[in-house]
């Protein structure tokens, strides 16, 4: 039946055949990028930006396979050759179409997963962020208590009580417990204006 319609319709059929066969192709990207679309947004690891680069490099691999058949189908539909019968244009007017087609699948794809990788990239800075605001609140609220203890820490001690600016306090007998009380209030007041300013 192929045969009987000539050597440009087995031609057109070998073209379609192989064009169809990049669906499936297609649909093994649109997986793994709804597969990575929910690791970036549940809990992207350095493995999800390996899987995104990947599908990336694939993805230009099969395009530029795709268009350049779909330059040669093209070719082939607008040359005025005798192998290929007029009637039998139409044909590959619709390979041509396919592969349109799938060009647009794949550069819908690829968009998404350049998206995703800048999805990735802002989470990983949010994160850090985050990081960096923690290590900052608690770098601030110890800066008064290395201040308090680095003082205390002098231990001038002097000839003793008779001497009261050398650190009398050195010589009381909740000397010690003071200071800590003092220390935790400073800490929990700085928690509280920090809460209230919403930076915990």
């Amino acid at each position: 039946m192929i045969l009987k319609g000539g050597v440009d319709f087995l031609l057109y059929r070998i073209l379609d055949a192989i064009v169809d066969n990049y669906i499936a192709v297609i649909e093994d990207f649109e997986d793994k990028m709804d597969e990575i679309d929910e690791e970036v947004l549940e809990k992207p690891t350095g493995r999800t930006i390996e899987k995104i680069r990947m599908l990336i490099r694939q993805i230009r691999h099969i395009h530029r396979i795709i268009r350049g058949q779909r330059d040669v189908v093209d070719k082939l539909e607008r040359s005025d050759t005798p192998l290929i019968k007029p009637e039998n244009k139409i044909y590959f007017r619709d390979v041509y179409d396919h592969t349109i087609s799938l060009l647009d699948l794949m550069e819908n794809i690829r968009e998404n997963a350049e998206g995703a990788l800048e999805v990735y990239h802002s989470s990983l800075a949010n994160k850090m962020n985050e990081i960096m605001k923690v290590l900052t609140i608690i770098a601030t609220i110890f800066i008064p208590l290395t201040f308090i203890t680095g003082i205390y820490g002098m231990n001038f001690q002097g000839g003793g009580m008779d001497k009261p600016l050398n650190m009398p306090e050195l010589y009381s007998p909740y000397g010690y417990v003071s200071i800590m009380v003092v220390m935790v209030a400073i800490s929990i007041c700085m928690l509280i204006y920090f809460n209230r300013k919403g930076w915990l």
